[in-house]
């Protein structure tokens, strides 16, 4: 790769202790990413704190889809369907999709699934 990737990463939650340990946990994978929560409540219910974390609700999303906010669903973790959107906006190399219970079981987790992106097919070879 000639260029750094960049990466969105999108999580849904609900739970503030969740999230927060998952960020700890991934934060120096994440590092130079965007990290996009989309907490599935109608108002934002705990601060998240980091540079690279944008934090959005119900409220944001009624606020920027307006009529059509219903097509985003609520009380499910479809709710990172907005944190798509914003992923796809900023224009990132690569848009992951994690829970916040799920955490890294080695360095280099985005870099390497990336990569394989990236290689040919067996079938275009």
């Amino acid at each position: 790769m000639g260029r750094t990737m960049k990466a969105a990463i999108v999580v849904p939650t609900i739970r503030e202790k969740n999230i927060a340990d998952f960020l700890a946990a991934w934060a120096d994978e994440f590092s130079g990413h965007q990290v996009i929560v989309v907490e599935d409540n109608p108002e934002k219910s705990f601060d998240i704190p980091g540079q690279n974390v944008r934090h959005y609700c119900w409220a944001e999303i009624d606020a920027e889809l307006g009529a059509d906010s219903w097509v985003i669903p609520r009380r499910t973790d479809c709710v990172r369907s907005f944190g798509y959107l914003k992923a796809f906006e900023a224009g990132p190399d690569i848009i992951v999709t994690l829970d916040d219970d799920c955490y890294p079981e080695a360095d280099g987790f985005l870099k390497r699934h990336y990569e394989k992106l990236l290689r040919p097919s067996p079938e275009s070879a």
